[in-house]
């Protein structure tokens, strides 16, 4: 395969799916990027969707398969979207395939197919693209806030019309609420704690509730996932989700002398209004926030200890004017261009570990609810 680094990356959408807003948006902000054909299973709707969203080409699923573009992005239910991938890299296109996944051995089929064909395969987290969360991670792994005790990650937000959302549907989405919001979570303690760590888990609790008038349809979940470090000893990922709790989206990583925290990492409020609307550019701001503190310092005096609490940074990062997605999709495109398969081998790999986790997890969901 060729290793032309000024190729325009031609990607065609596979579904017509409302994430495709946000995709669009950060297409055009790509230099070197367009989305030259959409595709529907009604031609009429892609044809519909190609002139509302300037998109050249519209046509159906097969045929986006022999059409003229180096990469599909497939934002298809969780059940059908692996076929999907795997026929699309036989075809010879790279894959970008929304989150999330029925399994882990779902992951590692798209993954052979695209190892097999020498393409380069990525999963759709865009938080995981954001400078914020490398500099965050950079801090940990520098000592910053000493040894790491463990990740609060928390996502919940109130889902509108929920009987007609993909996410009570078991047979599409089969994880259902799970498998969305859990993603982000699990997401949350392979980004900060590290693809060797959160590989090793050591045990998992969980206590869930399912919607009542939805058949194993997961309406909430928390517990805690334990790993082992290279020590031996173990650090924990809390995490909470919620289907009709107050949106949250809060990460913090607790460490021995510290701590950091981000209360927006899975879609910055300064990026955008929620997640299917692109903030007016007026309001926008690409730069994101996180918290840092360092621990408590102890003061021995005559009888006992004095606590004194030091100031908590807020710490701007510069995300060199690219939204968090935008940043996705412009790796997408250099791996493509620069035929950088170590690079999507090391994506692939956080696909298939945060994947380990959201399995383990369900796993305990089932059993509690006997499903």
């Amino acid at each position: 395969m060729s290793n032309d680094t000024t190729k325009t990356i031609r990607i065609g959408i596979l579904s017509t799916a409302w994430i495709n807003d946000v995709i669009l948006d950060s297409v055009r902000r790509v230099q070197g990027v367009e989305c030259t054909y959409i595709a529907s299973r009604d031609l009429k709707r892609a044809q519909k969707y190609a002139e509302d969203n300037d998109i050249p080409n519209a046509c159906t699923y097969d045929e986006l398969l022999a059409a003229p573009i180096d990469a599909v992005y497939i934002p298809l239910p969780t059940a059908i979207a692996p076929d999907w991938a795997v026929r699309s890299a036989k075809a010879g296109k790279h894959v970008l395939v929304d989150k999330p996944f029925a399994s882990v051995p779902e992951v590692e089929r798209i993954k052979g197919a695209c190892e097999e064909a020498k393409l380069v395969f990525m999963d759709g987290t865009h938080f995981a693209h954001a400078a914020r969360t490398h500099e965050v991670r950079s801090r940990i792994v520098n000592g910053d806030i000493g040894k790491i005790k463990r990740v609060l990650a928390a996502f919940c937000y109130p889902i509108p019309k929920m009987a007609e959302n993909i996410r009570s549907k078991p047979d599409v989405e089969p994880m259902t609420l799970w498998g969305d919001l859990g993603w982000y979570v699990s997401r949350a303690a392979v980004a900060f704690l590290g693809v060797e760590v959160a590989s090793k888990i050591v045990s998992v609790n969980c206590s869930s509730k399912l919607f009542e008038r939805f058949s194993n349809t997961v309406q909430s979940a928390e517990g805690i996932v334990e790993f082992q470090l290279n020590d031996g000893e173990n650090v924990s990922l809390c995490f909470a989700v919620d289907g009709t709790a107050s949106i949250i989206m809060r990460a913090t990583i607790i460490g021995e002398e510290g701590f950091l925290e981000l209360d927006d990492f899975v879609v910055p409020s300064r990026q955008t209004l929620i997640f299917d609307h692109i903030r007016d550019p007026k309001d926008f701001t690409v730069d994101l926030e996180y918290s840092y503190s360092k621990s408590v310092e102890s003061i021995k005096g005559e009888d006992d200890y004095q606590w004194k609490f030091p100031t908590l940074q807020t710490v701007l990062v510069d995300e060199g004017g690219f939204p968090q997605a935008a940043k996705m999709i412009k790796e997408f495109a250099r791996m493509i261009r620069e035929n950088d398969l170590e690079s999507s081998r090391r994506w692939m790999t956080e696909t298939l570990v945060t994947q380990g986790i959201v399995d383990a997890v369900f796993e305990k969901i089932k059993e509690q609810h006997a499903f």
